[in-house]
């Protein structure tokens, strides 16, 4: 993570960049952009991988892919966006979670880098890293401009995952068949939603999106 999400949006570029200025994004970006923050790798990386949704504004997200590919000496993949649509509805909800981000596109050949303009709940970087693998893409590491307090994690601690599966017990295949994948899968801030739900039974409610399931990697 790059910085806080109040440090960047209190930043005087931040409402034309939100708004789709190239200029006000990469200003934003040079602003915040640490190298000592991107994940140091074993390997060379050849590709940067920005989180792109369909019809949204990837002014940061681009930007932030920019500056990263250049400072590893990488390429910039802009070809692959999420096509899944989120409810209009509290982003805390189930429906949020259930409705997980779906990605199309053609992949590139090699390690990648993922970055995005802000993580909330992760699910889009481990989405996103998942379908990339599925096609022999490896990706080592992720990087974000900023995150919610609880997704700058994105890996769950083993004793959530534990917790889960003791106390919904009965109704794990119930959370496996909504979401497409076992709890082990959860990034950290789904892992901690879901724990602290008072049931699953909802997970069967027919009001609730449907889900094309895939594995997340």
């Amino acid at each position: 993570m790059q910085a806080t999400a109040s440090a960047v949006r209190a930043h005087p570029a931040y409402p034309a960049a939100s708004a789709g200025d190239p200029a006000a994004a990469a200003d934003l970006v040079s602003t915040f952009f640490n190298p000592s923050r991107v994940p140091a790798l074993p390997a060379t990386i050849d590709f940067v991988v920005p989180v792109l949704r369909s019809g949204a504004n990837h002014a940061i997200a681009s930007a932030l892919a920019v500056v990263t590919a250049t400072y590893l000496r990488a390429r910039v993949y802009s070809a692959i966006q999420e096509v899944s649509q989120h409810p209009a509805s509290d982003p805390t909800s189930l429906a949020r979670l259930v409705n997980q981000p779906i990605f199309a596109g053609i992949p590139p050949a090699g390690r990648c880098l993922l970055v995005s303009e802000h993580v909330a709940y992760g699910s889009a970087f481990a989405n996103l890293r998942g379908y990339l693998m599925q096609h022999a893409c490896t990706v080592p590491a992720a990087c974000t401009l900023s995150a919610d307090f609880t997704a700058a994690r994105l890996v769950p601690d083993p004793f959530t995952i534990r917790a889960i599966r003791t106390r919904f017990e009965p109704d794990i295949p119930l959370l496996v068949s909504a979401l497409g994948f076992e709890p082990e899968f959860l990034t950290n801030r789904e892992a901690l939603f879901v724990y602290s739900l008072p049931s699953l039974s909802r997970l069967s409610d027919p009001s609730l999106p449907s889900l094309l399931t895939f594995d997340r990697a």
